[in-house]
């Protein structure tokens, strides 16, 4: 049946304008009106142009949610299945590249440190180096 059911539900054929459908499909919100536009532009979605306006059913933004699921991959910090998992590069040898890299980056900056500290160090015991007096303004 097209439009309102008798309690007052909208049908999931009933054109709807894309602010109303917004509101009705994304209740909490994080969808917009130019989040459906580009969705359309992607084929993602069927919008319907009547009359000037741009319309869309709730059944074409199910579609389009069907067509968006992202695939739960490997749990993200601890986080099974939310969003899109990332995952390593394919091969060992990336991965065994990739540890080497950050054992580097970790044991520079380590390096770094410490002669920061020594030089501090090395100040501190040569009496800090030259101090600069200021005068006081005579009043």
């Amino acid at each position: 049946m097209f439009g309102q059911n008798p309690d007052g539900e909208i049908g999931p054929d009933i054109p709807l304008r894309l602010a109303d459908a917004v509101r009705v499909a994304f209740p909490m919100g994080g969808m917009t009106v130019s989040g459906l536009r580009r969705e359309a532009a992607r084929g993602r979605l069927v919008i319907m142009r009547i009359a000037g306006k741009d319309w869309v059913t709730l059944d074409a933004i199910r579609e389009m949610m069907d067509k968006c699921r992202v695939e739960a991959g490997a749990p993200i910090c601890g986080a099974a299945g939310i969003g899109k998992a990332l995952r390593p590069p394919s091969g060992s040898s990336s991965l065994e590249d990739a540890k080497l890299a950050a054992q580097a980056t970790a044991k520079r900056i380590i390096e770094e440190a410490k002669a920061e500290r020594a030089h501090q160090r090395a100040r501190a015991e040569n009496g800090g180096g030259p101090e600069v007096r200021l005068k006081k303004p005579s009043v």
